[in-house]
């Protein structure tokens, strides 16, 4: 089995509603789910063998050592980056909320070396980061910014935006 990234403990934010599956929401699981990757891969084959599709139950070896409450700076493994895009265990925790851009007209900071830690967009300056701060939201702080993508949405363009710091995981 592999740990979560972003622990065990913490579920948080929607799940798929039928009618909208896709390549990337193929079940009803919180965005924020928790699960290891063999319990997700479990419950993925529990799903489709319920829809009928011929779906072999995973095997999956048990981890030692590891802790429902352990993110993965807590686990003293190497970070693997599971996408090309996920470069940082940090990236991983903010694209549990910045994603969710990739649908929008805004950048999510892909063709940098902080994807999902910044968002921004052309028409976009520093009152997007006080605005997005004056919603008061718990766990996290938005700093002004300006950064330019080397590919993807507004690939050689200045953006202005924000940068997501976590100031609380949980």
């Amino acid at each position: 089995d592999r740990p979560n990234p972003l622990s065990g403990a913490v579920t948080e934010g929607p799940g798929v509603r039928e009618g909208f599956e896709s390549f990337v929401g193929r079940i009803d699981v919180p965005i924020r789910h928790g699960l290891t990757a063999g319990e997700l891969a479990r419950l993925v084959a529990a799903q489709d063998q319920r829809d009928g599709r011929p779906t072999p139950t995973p095997g999956v070896v048990t981890m030692t050592g590891w802790t429902r409450t352990m993110y993965w700076e807590d686990t003293g493994l190497q970070w693997v980056m599971p996408s090309p895009n996920l470069p940082t265990p940090t990236s991983a925790l903010v694209y549990a909320g910045t994603g969710l851009f990739e649908g929008t007209v805004l950048s999510e900071g892909r063709g940098t070396t902080r994807p999902f830690e910044l968002v921004g967009a052309p028409w976009l300056d520093e009152g997007y980061a006080e605005s997005l701060n004056a919603l008061a939201l718990g766990g996290v702080h938005f700093r002004p910014t300006w950064f330019q993508p080397t590919f993807g949405k507004f690939a050689g363009q200045a953006l202005g935006g924000t940068q997501v710091h976590v100031t609380d995981r949980d």
